[in-house]
């Protein structure tokens, strides 16, 4: 049996084409070969109907993102600085013993940062 034929409205006349760079395109091909369609019916089905969404990161996530920041530099600090006390030979109890409280403070708080992100 014959498949039917389409109308004008439904036949596919149009070519579109677009460059991509080879991560833009990397990325598109991950998503298309996700949806399990082939390339032009994902393109039709997410871009024509208007299924895309742009997802801008939220004011939590970016003040996250902004405090994990400050925390990985307090983190590189200590480690700049115990290795300068360690090639002295002033690394001690007393300045291991602050250096992992440190880290310790700094853990609990990006700890509770992930947490709060979570909700």
């Amino acid at each position: 049996m014959a498949r039917p034929t389409k109308s004008n409205e439904e036949k596919l006349c149009k070519s579109v084409a677009f460059r991509l760079t080879e991560l833009d395109f990397n990325n598109y091909q991950k998503k298309f070969m996700a949806s399990g369609l082939r390339q032009s019916e994902f393109f039709r089905r997410h871009v024509l109907t208007n299924s895309t969404t742009v997802v801008a990161p939220s004011r939590t996530a970016a003040r996250a993102i902004l405090l994990l920041s400050k925390a990985s530099n307090n983190i590189n600090q200590l480690a700049h600085r115990a290795n300068i006390e360690n090639r002295f030979g002033k690394l001690n109890d007393t300045v291991f013993q602050q250096i992992l409280s440190q880290l310790a403070l700094l853990n609990d708080y990006v700890q509770a940062m992930a947490d709060e992100a979570r909700k």
